[in-house]
């Protein structure tokens, strides 16, 4: 698929048309005639697009932070991190904020963050204030925190609020069964925290959500709402791990390997639990997620690897979030299309663990069990994607942040943040309950 064919998509149902600035972002709901087959979201806004670099490298968006201000008013912010040249090296560049007040419709980079190093954030709306949690790769087990009192147009100084000591990863949790680098296992002893947008719950005044330790082991961090930027009113578990039976694990893929990240956390029941990204076999055995039990005694935080469990799409970033009005959980992943292929010299990338070309909406009764609503925004190209969501419920509308990559040439480096809208999202939904 060409670039032409990219953005006209929306005439044979692909994926859909950009959307300049000034326009507006427009979706189809069940009664307006739309095929079964038709993505859920139609048409879709560019939030921001990736700079050009110099010297034959390349800029792409890493994380994908979103948030609600209220009154129609979004906010998006990430990383913009630079590839060098034709490589798998990356440095740091800076943090890209753009906001909506129109619900998304139209969107301006309101803030550029300068960063010496490459980051992850996540971003948390709290009493008028907007918060900014970052987590350096270059410096381990670190947590900083930045605050805007203008919705993103300027921030604090970072505030260190976490630093720990992060426990070693050892050469067999690499998550491959080939013979470990030992490079790569001494750099993995000073693990630095993932820290992207992922599911996150206010519970008894506090906030929680979780980080792994270089993509490997899984912890859950806790703060007190009234303390965001004190230190000591921080928390943060001793690092679970997912295990990784041979059986799971048959080494189609050798090689270094992420494990266990990007952890949502949900609340069932007045449970807390933690449904992470699993990568098996570099991703080779898809739509397995980890589960874990998360449990606050009031002085520590404490995190138990649960089960694996059959989550759509679980081996790439998904997002969870709870609908108070369906009582239901929603979540938007990204679902493989062949598994099969071990080998694709044209795009080997893509057919071995990248596939991010269909993002898929579900919905669940438990946050376990899940069943399909429809896809929300896809392309045929497999250098391309719609990856990484996060989701805002918005009245009858749910909104979708997607780490998009058009022209970047792979399907990870996304060169665009995108917007996309699913109206009346919950007349995809079956009625569930039991009579």
């Amino acid at each position: 698929m060409n670039r032409a064919a990219f953005l006209s998509l929306a005439a044979t149902g692909v994926a859909a048309n950009v959307i300049g600035p000034g326009s507006r972002a427009m979706a189809a709901a069940p009664s307006e005639g739309r095929k079964p087959s038709d993505p859920l979201a139609g048409k879709f806004a560019i939030v921001a697009k990736a700079p050009p670099a110099a010297d034959g490298n390349h800029t792409f968006f890493l994380s994908n932070a979103f948030t609600d201000l209220g009154n129609g008013t979004y906010l998006a912010a990430s990383p913009l991190t630079v590839r060098l040249r034709e490589g798998d090296a990356v440095t740091g560049h800076s943090v890209l904020v753009a906001r909506s007040v129109d619900r998304g419709d139209t969107w301006q980079v309101v803030g550029r963050l300068p960063q010496t190093e490459v980051v992850e954030v996540a971003l948390f709306a709290f009493g008028g204030r907007v918060y900014m949690f970052i987590g350096p790769r270059t410096q381990a087990g670190i947590i900083r925190v930045m605050v805007s009192k203008d919705n993103g147009s300027s921030w604090s100084e970072p505030t260190e609020v976490v630093h720990t000591k992060p426990a070693g990863v050892n050469a067999s949790q690499s998550g491959s069964t080939g013979t470990a680098d030992p490079v790569e296992t001494a750099a993995r002893s000073e693990a630095w925290y993932c820290l992207h947008q992922t599911t996150m719950v206010v519970h008894e005044g506090k906030l929680y959500f979780a980080v792994s330790e270089r993509l490997q082991r899984l912890r859950i961090v806790s703060c007190e709402l009234q303390g965001i930027l004190d230190p000591a009113c921080w928390r943060i578990s001793e690092p679970a791990e997912m295990p990784l039976p041979k059986e799971l694990n048959p080494g189609l893929f050798p090689g270094p390997s992420m494990r266990c990240l990007e952890g949502n956390v949900v609340r069932v029941n007045g449970r807390l639990s933690v449904l992470a990204r699993a990568v098996i076999d570099r991703q080779g055995t898809a739509s397995i997620a980890a589960v874990f039990d998360a449990q606050d005694t009031g002085k520590t935080l404490k995190l138990e690897f649960s089960q694996f469990y059959a989550i759509p799409g679980g081996q790439c970033k998904f997002y969870i979030i709870h609908d108070a009005v369906s009582k239901l959980y929603w979540m938007a992943s990204n679902l493989p299309v062949d598994s099969q292929k071990r080998a694709a010299p044209e795009t080997p990338e893509i057919f071995r663990h990248h596939d991010r070309r269909f993002l898929m909406l579900f919905y669940s009764a438990d946050s376990l069990n899940w069943f399909p609503a429809g896809c929300i925004v896809r392309t045929n190209n497999p250098r391309q994607s719609f990856m990484y969501p996060s989701l805002i419920i918005d009245g009858n509308d749910l909104a979708v942040l997607s780490r998009t990559a058009r022209e970047s040439g792979r399907a990870h480096d996304a060169d665009l943040m995108t917007f996309h809208r699913v109206k009346n999202f919950r007349e995809y939904a079956m009625d569930l309950t039991m009579t």
